[in-house]
């Protein structure tokens, strides 16, 4: 599992099936940016599958925000290299907020994880649309979230669950 404070406060290891050992690489406050710069580091374990969640920091932070085709570039670049050295990488969507920000941030979420979602189709790499279940109607659900942006345990659970089904439909694939 790769990404921000969403991902590295999962207790993933709890919350996906006992037979997937899972490393943690979520970092507080990482941007795509400082993803890529660790992209050796997750690859150094030499995983199977790399879930990554990325770019709510990139949006949110507005000195340190890109113009949308250089975040995408960026994101895409990081899918490259996680992927360089046979991981299956797997997108999942970029969380939507229900802050007061949200009327900012919300479309660029959009916008990024629309350009994700089409890059997927074409290359090599999954997506997992987590705002399907989280956010459906495009704000993230107060029962699945304290502050509006981080989650709370039954966020955590929806998301595991979407994430114990790519892995069935993964090793269905591989039998």
């Amino acid at each position: 599992m790769m990404g921000d404070s969403l991902t590295e406060r999962g207790e993933w290891s709890e919350l996906l099936p006992s037979s997937i050992l899972v490393a943690n690489r979520g970092i507080g406050g990482d941007t795509i940016g400082n993803m890529l710069a660790r992209a050796a580091v997750v690859l150094s374990v030499h995983p199977k599958r790399i879930y990554v969640m990325a770019g709510i920091n990139d949006l949110v932070h507005m000195q340190e925000r890109l113009p949308m085709t250089e975040l995408l570039q960026q994101y895409q670049t990081l899918v490259n290299t996680l992927g360089s050295e046979g991981a299956e990488v797997i997108v999942q969507s970029t969380l939507f907020v229900s802050t007061t920000r949200a009327a900012f941030v919300n479309p660029r979420v959009a916008e990024l994880n629309a350009g994700m979602k089409r890059y997927c189709a074409r290359a090599r790499c999954d997506y997992i649309d987590v705002n399907a279940k989280l956010a459906p109607r495009g704000v993230l659900l107060s029962k699945y979230s304290g502050d509006g942006v981080h989650l709370a345990p039954a966020g955590y659970l929806a998301w595991a669950r979407l994430v114990s089904e790519n892995l069935a439909v993964g090793r269905a694939a591989h039998n």
